[in-house]
């Protein structure tokens, strides 16, 4: 599946129990994520990274629009930031 960052780059969104630390690198590639535990709920999976940032994946049907539902709901708030 494919979706597309708020700066319009295409990315793959993944599906199933896809690698979440590969995806939180590709967005954060200053933060090192292979040490990141990996849980999931009952639509996303989690990477938990030991310096206590928090990336929650969605997977499954209807992913991407769920993700742009909850990034709606988080804007405005210190997500993101360092």
């Amino acid at each position: 599946m494919t979706d597309r960052r708020s700066d319009d780059r295409e990315i793959d969104v993944p599906d199933r129990g896809a690698d979440v630390r590969a995806v939180a690198s590709r967005f954060w590639p200053e933060w090192d994520w292979t040490a990141a535990h990996v849980t999931h709920g009952a639509f996303h999976k989690v990477a938990l990274h030991p310096e206590g940032l928090v990336v929650r994946v969605a997977i499954g049907q209807d992913a991407a629009a769920r993700t742009a539902r909850e990034r709606l709901t988080t804007r405005g708030s210190s997500l993101g930031s360092r």
